[in-house]
């Protein structure tokens, strides 16, 4: 049911960015526990680029395999009608 929007509640305060830093376990306000040296690496980034790397590998396969087996599959039709 659609309400009018004075009977709408207000939306939900937005919180800063800035006031928040990277933290493997997800978004933690500054100044709360601190993450020891070498252990500020997100597993979220790595997975991301690992995803992208094979996306650009399956990209690169597609692009080169798909018309090669089209050229071929025209070439093995020719010379079997020849």
């Amino acid at each position: 049911m659609l309400t009018h929007r004075r009977n709408r509640p207000p939306p939900p305060a937005r919180v800063s960015q800035a006031s928040f830093r990277r933290h493997p376990a997800g978004p933690v306000p500054s100044g709360a526990d601190e993450v020891p040296a070498g252990a500020e690496t997100d597993h979220r980034d790595m997975n991301t680029d690992l995803a992208r790397w094979q996306f650009a590998f399956t990209s690169v396969n597609h692009f080169l395999f798909v018309p090669v087996t089209i050229g071929l599959a025209f070439l093995t039709a020719l010379l079997q009608t020849a």
